[in-house]
């Protein structure tokens, strides 16, 4: 049973690939790295959350498992996971929240129907119409990460949207990434001015002479830290995300064939491991797993839905760190200061 106070997430832990067992092998290595009171309700299949959870005693200590043998399929439409899937360990999780059992929710599953519960459920901050979905990147520059967003919660979008979307970004980039004055970008097609979709060039106009923002960004340009913030909206978002990811896939596939072509090769990785250990670690995918559904009213984070026990740690983590430090509140606040009565 969880005890009483302190910050509360809530889990569902039949999503993903590797579910609930990765899942709760990750909440006892969250809860080892935690700093603040922390619990946990958990919910999917009681039964086989237990062989798990048995196994740590100090994490079901602090955890309460609700049962429900329905899950999200991870193929299902969003529209049809919401109208279908209301007893799922998905949805009940994020019910939680609304019903002030929780303040946070993660999740490996379905991100289409996560994202339409989660709006359908808790509904949006004040000021935001769309939420975004947003993750850290790194860049060339050991001590720097990013934020982009919007990374699929939005196929397409309007200028106004794309403002709100600077303005989250800059929120996490000061509360979170502790930065002072984060420097803004929107992710366009060319650096001048002409270039781009009309709503791109008008949230450019929005956001020129306020904030911080720097103009256009290339995708090249993004491990430059051209800006703190990346903004895009969920299509262009997406497909960037993607190529990222598979770019790193490449490179570690090349290098690892280049390094067992013979003995002579082998020899030669014995020799710089240290600095490929270096390497990896810097860039392991764990670090930077738990995109964050901003703009939601409540702490909504999605996991990878292969996470290994490491990588959903980091992601319960990032939901901790949101709450911790009241994120969604200095959100609106952000919102209300840029727009005013202007507001739509």
């Amino acid at each position: 049973m969880s005890k009483a106070g302190g910050i509360i997430i809530a889990i569902d832990a039949m999503g993903g690939d590797r579910a609930p067992r990765s899942v709760i092998e990750g909440l006892n290595i969250a809860l080892k790295k935690s700093s603040n009171q922390v619990s946990f309700r958990i919910y999917g299949h009681q039964g086989k959350i237990n062989t798990f959870l048995d196994k740590f005693p100090k994490l079901k200590e602090v955890s309460t498992v609700v049962h429900t043998e329905d899950k999200v399929p991870a193929d299902m439409p969003p529209a049809q996971a919401l109208r279908t899937q209301k007893n799922s360990s998905m949805r009940l999780a994020i019910n939680a929240i609304k019903e002030g059992d929780a303040q946070g929710v993660v999740s490996c599953g379905n991100t289409g129907a996560y994202v339409g519960m989660a709006k359908f459920v808790l509904g949006t901050l004040k000021g935001i119409k769309r939420p975004a979905i947003a993750a850290l990147c790194p860049t060339k520059y050991d001590d720097h990460d990013i934020i982009m967003l919007d990374l699929g919660a939005n196929v397409e979008a309007e200028a106004g949207h794309m403002v709100r979307f600077a303005l989250m970004g800059k929120v996490y980039a000061q509360n979170i990434l502790g930065y002072e004055n984060p420097s803004i970008g929107l992710l366009n097609n060319g650096t001048e001015e002409i270039k781009g979709h009309d709503y791109i060039r008008d949230a450019a106009a929005q956001l020129k002479g306020k904030l911080n923002y720097v103009g256009f960004v290339e995708g090249h340009s993004i491990f430059e830290r051209k800006a703190d913030v990346v903004v895009a909206d969920g299509f262009t978002g997406n497909v960037m995300l993607k190529s990222i990811e598979g770019s790193f896939n490449l490179i570690r596939s090349n290098l690892k064939k280049a390094f067992t072509r013979n003995l002579f090769t082998k020899l030669g990785f014995m020799m710089i491991y240290p600095i490929i250990k270096g390497f990896k670690n810097r860039f392991n995918p764990a670090r930077y797993n738990g995109a964050m559904f901003l703009g939601i009213n409540g702490v909504v984070i999605k996991s990878h839905g292969g996470a290994s026990p490491e990588a959903f740690a980091y992601a319960v983590g990032v939901a901790e760190n949101l709450l911790a430090r009241r994120f969604n509140d200095n959100i609106e606040k952000e919102v209300a200061d840029f727009f005013g009565s202007e507001q739509e």
